[in-house]
């Protein structure tokens, strides 16, 4: 296996380490290839495509029909004092 990797690089199969000036048109040959491209972007859509149904909520059905109009609280009549005279709130003397 050595010996494969040995003639694809140029050099003989002892020297395992290689300069940065050796590995960037490995990478580049790598990172070029449509195979690499092509897996990337299926990753790429699949992990999004999870993150999409983990985040996913369905939004409440929407009530159709009539909307009910609130009658205005009788709350304003009470604060005036009604009709004990705007005495305080003591009992009746």
């Amino acid at each position: 296996m050595k010996d494969f990797f040995a003639q694809e690089i140029g050099k003989d199969a002892d020297n395992e380490n290689m300069s940065t000036s050796e590995l960037m048109p490995v990478l580049k040959a790598v990172l070029t290839d449509k195979k690499v491209i092509i897996t990337a972007i299926i990753v790429f859509l699949f992990m999004d495509l999870c993150s999409f149904v983990v985040r996913y909520r369905k939004k409440p059905k929407a009530v159709k029909g009539k909307k009910k109009s609130i009658a205005p609280a009788p709350a304003a009549a009470e604060e005036s004092g009604g009709d004990n005279g705007g005495g305080g709130e003591e009992g009746g003397e």
